[in-house]
């Protein structure tokens, strides 16, 4: 009953399949902005060079893995500004939220700011998702835990209602 329609889940899996001839690992950035630059005074608002650095980090962190990263975000920006970093996106288009939530689910970890968008892609498929909560985060394999339910990752933390 949820699942996408067949042509998405294809698309999904070529660009995830895409990555992976790159990568030994695809990370899902979820690139969240627009209503986040007043939400709750802005707290998890970043600009695009700090996804970057998040980006950097999460590199850093599996140095050991080729590391390619797929974007879902609704604003238009160029790839080149994510320097050092193997990384693809779709571009706007109607089917895009789908389009980009089911491939969110389809990658090996997901990352971004807290949003219900980012806890399902992660439920889907019990991909370990870590939330972006401060500019200067740093990354462990612990920061990532599969979503359980809305407010309870696997490793038993809990997701406040912000």
């Amino acid at each position: 009953i949820f699942r996408p329609k067949d042509d998405i889940m294809e698309r999904a899996e070529a660009m995830v399949n895409s990555l992976r001839q790159e990568a030994d690992m695809v990370v899902g950035l979820h690139i969240r902005r627009g209503d986040y630059a007043t939400w709750n005074d802005g707290r998890f608002f970043y600009e695009l060079s700090e996804y970057h650095a998040f980006m950097l980090r999460v590199q850093q962190l599996y140095s050991d893995r080729r590391v390619a990263f797929f974007i879902s975000s609704n604003e238009d920006f160029q790839l080149s500004m994510f320097e050092g970093c193997t990384c693809q996106r779709f571009g706007k288009e109607p089917s895009g939220a789908i389009l980009d939530l089911y491939t969110l689910s389809l990658c090996d970890r997901i990352m971004g700011p807290f949003s219900s968008y980012s806890r399902w892609a992660s439920f889907i498929n019990r991909v370990p998702l870590c939330f972006l909560e401060e500019k200067e985060q740093q990354f462990t394999e612990e920061s990532f835990s599969s979503i359980v339910d809305f407010f309870h990752f696997e490793n038993g933390k809990e997701i406040f209602d912000w």
